[in-house]
């Protein structure tokens, strides 16, 4: 009989364990919010996709043409905000952004552009460029509030030079503070560049050297 109980009881512990968390992980999931940032793709020669249906639909009216490098994004319900080549800015009307042209981008760069918004902001965005084959890495802002809500290119910022000499690669993650590290190489040397961008702008470089020159 006392065996009994006290397996009972381990097995109330255990399912009263069990609901709790189950309780738990509802309750976060209601406060939960999808984040559709990515959901539009604009690419190739006047190509694009719209990832807010349940299959992807065919997203017309790009008019962008690009062999390599492009990106895209949108706000956070998934409506598409701009676009680039890393050369032009298109908006969401697809015509180009204000002081949208001249971009040092590369039609022959890998990845010659980059959108990254800026952290604690819903109408700042950093547009990263790169050149071909050992190019500079510069960038450029997009404030959503100018041209009526369609956005523009922040003229005093186009085109300032982050690093001289890089690689055609770049890419960028959130940390859990919600700032960015944006990720690059340096051309012909092993050095990673590691920029942080937080709500004040870019504020330092970690340089890691590893691995082989590229």
């Amino acid at each position: 009989m006392q065996l009994i109980l006290v397996h009972l009881k381990i097995n109330l512990t255990f399912l009263m364990r069990y609901l709790q968390l189950t309780f738990f992980f509802m309750f976060i999931t209601l406060h939960c919010f999808a984040q559709k940032q990515n959901n539009i793709w604009c690419f190739g020669d006047n190509a694009g996709l719209n990832f807010n249906t349940t299959t992807p639909t065919v997203l017309t009216g790009s008019q962008m043409s690009t062999n390599e490098g492009c990106a895209s994004t949108s706000d956070s319900l998934g409506n598409l905000l701009f676009y680039t080549d890393g050369i032009s800015v298109w908006n969401k009307t697809h015509a180009v952004m204000p002081n949208g042209t001249g971009l040092l981008g590369s039609a022959s760069t890998t990845q010659s552009a980059l959108i990254v918004p800026q952290p604690g902001s819903t109408t700042l965005y950093y547009i990263f460029t790169i050149g071909e084959l050992g190019g500079s890495m510069n960038y450029t802002m997009v404030d959503m509030t100018l041209a009526g809500g369609n956005g523009g290119v922040v003229a005093s910022s186009k085109n300032t030079v982050l690093h001289p000499l890089v690689a055609e690669k770049q890419c960028a993650f959130m940390r859990c503070d919600g700032s960015i590290w944006l990720i690059s190489h340096e051309w012909n040397t092993n050095n990673f560049f590691a920029d942080l961008i937080t709500p004040t702008g870019i504020n330092s470089t970690v340089v890691s050297a590893v691995g082989v020159v590229h």
